[in-house]
């Protein structure tokens, strides 16, 4: 496989390893007329693409910086353009890599991709006035999950000088190694109300409560907390997404109002629909961090001693702790913190959208939309995670709301069909 630049293989010397027997499977029975029960089983590879992760490594992406004087003064004019940058020589098919360079490479024999299984198991009951209930196991475990661990890292107390690569050739840069290294698995238990839409109502709720373990939260373009090996299982936790229990209901309704009537105040009224979503969770995960200068450990987190009990306060605000304080301590010794990933949550959420709609029709062809909607109609605030460093003066205070759930807000719309 001879040809590539330099002389280097085309697929780089690596082979990647994955299982090729993927199976998929399914059933579906019933039990009487009125029971049925579902299950499946898969196995998947990850679609994860190599170009995402490894597309920024040196050289291909090499950032230089020119710095004026001053903030006030450029560095050049336009009449002198941007000044010549001089990149490695790439004509031999080998770049030497500096020493403070970050690095990202996979191992040089094999790369081992991700797969992914997935079951469940669901049992359905159909219940009057068209409705439907299931209750079912729903879960998924994700083998060889694809990141990178930094091979460069030093160990407590260690600082530069315990840099493997630093010892043997002056290396200070993070190198971090491409693999399937890490795993991740997800539990739940999932319950769904359905009534289809008759009679002028539709209404679907689901309640979920499920846990997801995992090292790190995305797969490929990610590293972990802790690179070492002795501290290595310190990444282990629930996931930065996890919720434990979720519940949404959703419907749709025709009013009532204006139904057999006339004149023109009943033309007003009657005709219209409302629908909306509620939506409750509790909060996501977060890690107790503390000052990494107690540990001096080159890419590895420092985390906080769980001294006391875990006390939730519920403040808000400047001088208002989330959590009591008291039950972590900071780190006055050279070591790590006795806490690892994940280990307190956030406050949840709760939040209600609705809108209020009418078709009316123009002629044949034509049908005028009136509606109005309401984001957050409750104007709830949606917080964000404490401040989770214990060396912080502002440690387990919420300062802020979730741009991902505004202040409430509402929108009103005409829209024309034809």
């Amino acid at each position: 496989l001879l040809g590539g630049l330099g002389g280097n293989p085309t697929d780089l010397g690596i082979k990647v390893q994955y299982p090729h027997f993927l199976p998929r499977v399914g059933f579906s029975y019933r039990l009487t007329d009125n029971d049925v029960v579902r299950g499946g089983y898969g196995i998947t590879v990850s679609a994860t693409p190599f170009s995402r992760p490894l597309r920024s490594f040196y050289p291909n992406v090499i950032a230089q910086n020119f710095v004026s004087a001053s903030a006030y003064v450029p560095y050049g004019t336009l009449e002198t353009g941007i000044p010549n940058i001089y990149g490695p020589d790439l004509s031999s098919g080998a770049v030497d890599l500096p020493l403070q360079a970050t690095m990202y490479s996979p191992y040089p024999d094999h790369v081992n991709r991700a797969y992914i299984q997935s079951y469940n198991l669901t049992y359905e009951r159909r219940l009057p006035w068209d409705m439907s209930v299931s209750a079912g196991y729903v879960g998924t475990m994700t083998t060889h999950q694809m990141g990178f661990w930094n091979i460069n890292a030093s160990g407590a107390g260690q600082g530069q000088a315990g840099q493997p690569l630093f010892q043997q050739w002056g290396r200070t840069g993070d190198t971090r190694r491409f693999d399937g290294y890490a795993s991740s698995n997800y539990h739940s238990l999932q319950v769904a109300l359905n009534k289809p839409f008759s009679k002028g109502f539709f209404a679907k709720a689901a309640y979920t409560y499920s846990k997801a373990m995992n090292r790190q939260d995305d797969e490929g373009w990610t590293s972990m907390l802790w690179s070492s090996p002795e501290v290595l299982y310190k990444n282990y936790g629930p996931a930065g997404y996890d919720r434990s229990h979720i519940f949404q209901m959703g419907f749709v309704a025709e009013l009532p109002f204006g139904k057999g009537g006339s004149g023109p105040a009943n033309a007003i009224i009657k005709g219209w629909s409302v629908n909306g979503l509620f939506s409750a969770f509790t909060g996501t995960p977060f890690t107790v961090t503390a000052s990494g200068a107690s540990v001096n450990a080159r890419a590895n987190q420092q985390t906080a001693d769980l001294v006391g009990t875990i006390t939730q306060l519920g403040g808000i605000g400047a001088g208002n702790p989330y959590y009591d304080k008291s039950a972590w301590a900071r780190i006055t010794e050279v070591r790590f913190g006795n806490t690892g990933r994940n280990t307190v949550r956030g406050p949840g959420w709760w939040n209600i959208d609705l809108s209020l709609f009418r078709q009316f029709p123009i002629g044949k062809k034509l049908t005028l939309e009136a509606r109005a909607e309401a984001f957050n109609l409750t104007n709830t605030p949606h917080f964000n995670n404490p401040n989770g460093n214990a060396s912080s003066g502002a440690f387990m205070t919420i300062t802020g709301t979730s741009a991902n759930a505004p202040e409430r807000q509402f929108r009103l719309g005409l829209r024309v069909q034809f």
